[in-house]
């Protein structure tokens, strides 16, 4: 008996290893997936800016296709079109992921759980019978299958039990919608001389240092409050959740507020130029990346926990 005990444990283990890579895989998806649409939307901001140059030559258009006779719009859209088919491809293969390898362990450990309640409920029948079965590892059997519930509602397994991939056909469209919105908004991308300016005062040695902790201070926060999700979501606490989840909203405006105006200088090519020129310019460059980073890796972070319901 306690032979076959080994087996159920060792089968066990088996099946959480499997939902840990599951995990993994699910995490390198939304990680590539995040940070790609995050440059994906990047380069419809390099395609504004040149479509402002195109129009301010004199070219009017209401569509994409009314500026890919130029060749620097042709070389973005298809930098833009690249990355879109990288990210088709990692949606493609964790779609595969999920209708074989994640849906083949999900059913393994149901299989396995009714494995263990029937053999459970026979050992306690043979034991009451009137040939006495020795089964010294029932109790063993009894706690396993308390594990085996109380892993129902980790983490780990609801992420791969409810994962739903995302479609390339939603990303597809927010990029349309981000392309039409950069030509709609072209004719005002061009910093005014006031709003020069105000950004170049941004990049002052004191005001970058103190923007820069600002950011720090609530990228920190952002990441704290996700781990307060992912805690919530382990214990099966829907109003520790929600609270996080409004919390962490307020401070990626906080950071997104920080950020916005240093995202801006750095495309506008007279605030380059006075970069370029600083003697500060390693600090600044280092500095704005550094916050950039922060907000790509923020907002990969929220994404985790965005749609989690309980």
């Amino acid at each position: 008996m306690a032979k076959k005990f080994e087996e159920y444990k060792k089968e066990f283990a088996t099946i959480k290893k499997a939902v840990t890579k599951a995990n993994e895989e699910i995490d390198k998806n939304s990680r590539f997936v995040g940070q790609t649409s995050q440059v994906i939307k990047e380069g419809t901001k390099e395609l504004g800016l040149r479509i402002q140059k195109i129009k301010d030559g004199g070219v009017t258009g209401k569509k994409i296709d009314d500026f890919k006779g130029d060749a620097e719009v042709k070389v973005l859209i298809k930098s833009i079109d690249d990355f879109m088919k990288g990210m088709e491809k990692e949606l493609k293969n964790i779609e595969a992921l999920k209708k074989n390898s994640f849906v083949k362990t999900v059913s393994q450990f149901w299989d396995f759980k009714k494995k263990l309640i029937d053999e459970i409920a026979s050992r306690k029948k043979k034991k009451s019978g009137v040939i006495k079965i020795d089964s010294k590892s029932l109790p063993d059997m009894e706690k396993m299958l308390k594990e085996v519930n109380k892993y129902i509602d980790s983490g780990q397994f609801m992420c791969i039990d409810g994962f739903t991939p995302e479609s390339i056909d939603t990303h597809r469209k927010q990029l349309d919608k981000w392309i039409q919105d950069e030509i709609s908004q072209s004719k005002d991308v061009k910093l005014s001389k006031f709003q020069q300016e105000m950004d170049t005062q941004g990049l002052s040695h004191g005001n970058l240092n103190k923007n820069l902790k600002k950011a720090q201070s609530a990228y920190k926060s952002i990441l704290i409050e996700c781990k307060n999700a992912q805690d919530a979501i382990e214990a099966r606490k829907n109003k520790d959740l929600m609270t996080a989840k409004v919390n962490v909203v307020q401070y990626l405006k906080t950071l997104d507020s920080v950020i916005t105006p240093y995202d801006r200088a750095i495309k506008d090519p007279w605030i380059k130029s006075q970069i370029k020129e600083s003697k500060e310019k390693a600090n600044i460059e280092k500095s704005i990346k550094a916050m950039m980073t922060m907000f790509t890796s923020a907002k990969s972070e929220v994404k985790k926990i965005a749609t989690v319901k309980l």
